[in-house]
């Protein structure tokens, strides 16, 4: 039997309709293995400090980035969306900032074991001051370089993440003023709760 037989049938749009329907239930169920596997690495390094390794990462950050906004898509059109876990896949997305090349992770390491060290031994500033200044200059500039990109980068993945839930149509998005409010919120609440 050939196409104009009658065996087949005309493509419509109720029938695309479906068929786009059936393909985002199945990228989010596919999505949801990814952000599984990521949150794991996520509970793993959140201990680290500032600057986990990418090759810590399940999968590239835009493949992760794309599961995350495939699973929110998924979770809004089922209706297994709410506030909280909007907020959770939000920051995680954000997170994806703070994990740097492997260089570079190192050099964040090391700064972040001399300040880790000069807390616990409860040194003063000059001392912690000097302890830097004999590691390689080069290394510390390049980790608090690293670090000022990185809080960009999470901002911009802040603003990414909202303007594409915005965009299909989640009440829970935020405004730029909104994100901006939150960061702010966010940096008081680290600022008190890290070690002096």
């Amino acid at each position: 039997m050939g196409w104009f037989s009658g065996d087949k049938k005309p493509i419509t749009l109720e029938g695309q309709k479906q068929d786009a329907l059936k393909q985002i239930l199945a990228d989010g169920e596919a999505a949801k293995k990814v952000i599984g596997d990521y949150g794991g690495v996520l509970g793993v390094v959140n201990n680290m400090g500032f600057g986990a390794p990418e090759s810590l990462l399940p999968r590239s950050k835009e493949e992760i980035k794309h599961a995350i906004r495939k699973y929110l898509l998924y979770s809004h059109l089922t209706q297994t969306l709410d506030e909280k876990f909007f907020s959770i896949l939000e920051v995680g997305y954000a997170q994806l900032s703070e994990f740097l090349n492997d260089l570079d992770a190192r050099n964040a390491a090391a700064y972040q074991a001399v300040l880790n060290y000069a807390i616990d031994s409860e040194r003063t500033a000059e001392d912690i001051t000097e302890i830097a200044n004999r590691m390689s200059s080069d290394s510390v500039k390049a980790a608090l370089a690293r670090y000022a990109q990185s809080q960009k980068e999470f901002e911009a993945l802040m603003y990414e993440f909202n303007a594409f839930a915005k965009k299909i149509g989640i009440p829970f998005a935020k405004t730029p003023d909104q994100i901006g409010q939150s960061i702010t919120e966010a940096q008081e609440i680290a600022k008190h709760t890290m070690p002096k």
